[in-house]
């Protein structure tokens, strides 16, 4: 492990590893937790886009991270999409066991920079995956210690419209010797209709918690989306999902959203900050969307 860094080993990497870290924080003001988090998501990217035929995109809240930098909201967990299952080994790829194995491989890739990662089993299925979907807990290893945790999700068969952005990650260990991660992202347009699918999804007596798609709209329209992107993306996304029809109209979000958007708005800096002022503003945008017959 670790031929190609400038340290002899693994416990001199950790160690200075530990220390970058702390003065980036420290400097920055930056949450160390999540620094840590972050280096050990992207050194697991890295494996998983070694090989650009892989099938895997990256999505959800880290994606927008990688994409906007400073004007993304934190994420605790991955997301991953595989829109080419039946391209990938064994009889059915939509079963826990067979993905485990995938994640395993990738996991178990040596790419020379000190870490080890370990994939558990299964421990929840993922709402809205159309072959099914799963989440895998993660453990992060430096050095025998554990460096992170955190959890991988996995949905099976979504419809992805358009190629994969292909973008570099943080450049976090370049002290090391390691370059960024060379990351295939969700197309924004995509992301932004598995967003208003998620928002408008049919939830019967439960209330829809997710206030976090509220901000992450409003961050991907104000990033500039091609109307007629995000119109062929809303069709398929609607079209396999197969839950609900696609809405003329924007239903508001419920009120006990308020506090929690407020949050979220000043934690990534975005305007608007008012939860009733970023629904008018994405009601505005999917108003002229729906212009045009999708």
């Amino acid at each position: 492990m670790g031929k190609n860094s400038i340290y002899k080993s693994a416990a001199d990497f950790r160690r200075a590893l530990e220390d970058r870290l702390k003065t980036v924080a420290s400097g920055g003001g930056q949450d160390l937790a999540r620094l840590r988090k972050s280096v050990a998501f992207e050194r697991l990217l890295a494996r998983f886009f070694a090989d650009k035929e892989q099938a895997w995109v990256l999505k959800g809240g880290y994606a927008l991270e990688i994409r906007y930098r400073e004007n993304s909201r934190s994420t605790k967990d991955m997301d991953f999409t595989l829109p080419r299952a039946l391209m990938l080994p064994g009889a059915n790829t939509a079963d826990p066991a067979a993905i485990r194995d995938i994640l395993e491989d990738i996991a178990a890739k040596n790419l020379d920079d000190w870490f080890e990662f370990r994939i558990g089993e299964e421990t929840k299925d993922i709402d809205g995956a159309p072959y099914g979907g799963y989440r895998f807990p993660v453990e992060a290893v430096v050095d025998k210690r554990q460096f992170s945790t955190f959890h991988f999700d996995v949905a099976v068969g979504d419809a992805v419209t358009g190629e994969p952005e292909w973008v570099l990650g943080h450049d976090m260990l370049s002290f090391a010797g390691i370059p960024p991660a060379k990351i295939a992202l969700l197309p924004k347009e995509q992301h932004f209709a598995e967003k208003i699918h998620a928002y408008t999804l049919p939830r019967g007596e439960t209330i829809n918690s997710r206030t976090r798609d509220l901000v992450d709209m409003v961050i991907l329209i104000q990033k500039e989306l091609s109307p007629e992107k995000v119109r062929s993306a809303v069709r398929a996304v609607f079209a396999r999902r197969s839950t609900h029809p696609i809405p003329g109209k924007l239903p508001p979000p419920p009120a006990s959203w308020e506090l929690p958007y407020k949050n979220l708005a000043e934690e990534v800096g975005l305007k608007p900050k008012a939860m009733d002022e970023a629904f008018a503003f994405i009601s505005n945008f999917w108003d002229e969307l729906v212009k045009e017959k999708i």
